[in-house]
């Protein structure tokens, strides 16, 4: 890099006035393509962190690239902003100059005098075209540009900074999300939080929930899905879930299960007929109700997600309590989980979020509706068996194996691309 000018504290020519004002337009750190030596003009006010590449069609001493950038050439080196100032007036094809910038991705700082605002003679300056604003306007709009901001100088001249346009948003796609995120439970509230990650930016979210079943009695959303990383059972397996279900022209489900002896398999199964893709939320779900269909896609836990590993700050012990269901803020209380040496928790997903961090950990088995007949939930040995490899009995501490943990989190993330792709296609 050139070694920096120094600034006069006098009077600036019109050429350093200009370069002053261009620089404004530039983020400190930037590596600035300058195209003719007039651009050059720019280094001394970018700051100690900025970088020039030096450009012009002929030879200009040392350390400047050569390239006929007005004949259809560009250097092949990356920059972050290009700048040309005082040129283009004098460029034969600006349109196809534009068009070659524009094609690198990065905005483009320029000067130029607009035809009608300066000089009359245009052609005795040597200069080679003469466009008026409303055709400059139109000249960056055909070769993808959109203006970002600019100024008026003096003598005709308008300095402008344009940034590559941005894709034309695509219309918006009406997503309703059922699930029990209402009443408090932790992995609940948490999917709330990851479903923006894979939903594409046009999708409008709406959140209905099942106790008490508040679907709108009329109309059908672009994308209804069903769950967000929690459990769909028998409490859920509703009339009024499978009149909604048919009146989705798409859904997808992102649940698993528990207390699987009491599901009843034809509502089930009929709810799986109706969702075009189900990600399940552990190999015992997809094993149970998925085998043979090919709308199934094993996605792991897509909770831990949210837990990144941690160590421990406390040597002392955490036994998970009825404050999981308090309105708190989740980061927080991801943050006190994490904090603790050893874990214990009657839930699955404080659970989960424990064995990103602890040294121990231990459960307490869910038996909710033994008086219906049911046994153990399921749900964490089905989670200790995709994690580890192999269940645990509940209640005792087993030390937790940090790199069978990074491998899942490793995984789900993978599968997460994946679930970010074939929804931003559903609703294209």
């Amino acid at each position: 890099m050139q070694g920096r000018a120094t600034i006069s504290n006098g009077e600036l020519s019109t050429e350093a006035r200009r370069a002053r004002a261009a620089a404004a337009y530039i983020p400190r750190g930037a590596r600035v393509l300058a195209l003719g030596a007039e651009a050059w003009a720019v280094e001394p006010y970018l700051g100690a962190t900025g970088e020039v590449v030096r450009v012009e069609r002929q030879e200009a001493g040392d350390g400047v690239l050569v390239c006929d950038f007005e004949g259809g050439q560009l250097p092949a080196c990356d920059w972050d902003v290009a700048v040309v100032l005082g040129r283009l007036e004098r460029c034969a094809d600006l349109p196809g100059l534009l068009r070659r910038l524009r094609a690198r991705g990065r905005p483009v700082v320029f000067s130029y005098v607009v035809a009608g605002e300066g000089p009359v003679d245009r052609r005795a300056l040597g200069w080679r075209n003469g466009y008026t604003r409303t055709e400059l306007g139109a000249l960056f709009g055909e070769a993808g540009y959109a203006r970002a901001c600019g100024e008026d100088l003096d003598g005709g001249e308008v300095l402008l900074r344009l940034d590559p346009a941005r894709p034309r948003p695509k219309p918006e796609k009406a997503v309703w999300v059922l699930s029990c995120n209402n009443n408090g439970n932790f992995g609940d509230r948490l999917g709330v939080h990851l479903l923006s990650e894979v939903l594409p930016a046009h999708a409008v979210v709406r959140h209905l929930h099942h106790v008490p079943f508040d679907a709108p009695p009329e109309g059908a959303p672009d994308l209804l899905i069903v769950g967000i990383g929690n459990s769909v059972f028998h409490p859920m397996l509703t009339d009024e879930l499978a009149a909604l279900m048919r009146r989705a022209p798409l859904a997808v489900g992102v649940f698993g299960t528990q207390y699987r002896e009491l599901i009843p398999r034809p509502r089930m199964d009929a709810l799986l007929d109706r969702l075009h893709l189900w990600y399940a939320r552990y190999d015992a779900d997809a094993l149970i109700y998925g085998r043979g269909r090919d709308n199934v896609r094993p996605l792991g836990d897509w909770l831990i997600h949210a837990c990144p590993m941690a160590r421990p700050t406390r040597d002392e012990e955490l036994r998970i309590g009825p404050e999981v269901w308090d309105d708190v803020p989740l980061d927080r209380y991801i943050g006190h989980i994490q904090s603790f040496r050893r874990v214990g928790s009657p839930r699955l997903h404080p659970l989960l979020c424990a064995i990103t961090s602890a040294e121990e950990v231990a459960y307490v088995e869910q038996t909710d509706y033994a008086d219906q007949g049911a046994g153990p939930s399921g749900k964490f040995r089905s989670m200790l068996i995709d994690v580890f490899g192999h269940e645990q009995p509940p209640g005792v501490y087993w030390p937790v194996d940090r790199g069978a943990v990074s491998s899942y989190k490793q995984k789900v993330a993978e599968n997460l691309v994946q679930m970010r792709a074939e929804l931003a296609r559903l609703l294209d």
